[in-house]
């Protein structure tokens, strides 16, 4: 947890990441798409679950201008109601 960046030892300290996403952040310092992940992360909070993926995810981008994709550009997984809030979902819930 040291070796974080500034902005992540930070950001741990003052409660915007819990401890426990701060030790994904340690194992993947040399992750091309760390910081972005790290940002994303912070304007929507995923589990530490989805934390590791997206942290596996973004060891293919980043480099010479690459982004990586943002915590909720990527399929969390299928959704038969097409993403709509609960009140505007058709049929009974």
């Amino acid at each position: 947890m040291l070796r974080l960046p500034p902005k992540i030892q930070d950001s741990v300290k003052k409660g915007g990441i819990g401890v426990s996403q701060g030790y994904p952040f340690a194992a993947n310092l040399e992750n091309p798409g760390l910081m972005t992940v790290f940002e994303d992360v912070l304007v929507n909070p995923v589990a530490n679950r989805r934390l590791t993926k997206l942290l596996k995810k973004a060891r293919g981008w980043g480099g010479a201008g690459g982004r990586c994709p943002g915590p909720f550009q990527f399929p969390l997984r299928y959704d038969p109601d097409g993403g709509k809030p609960p009140g505007e979902q058709e049929g009974p819930l």
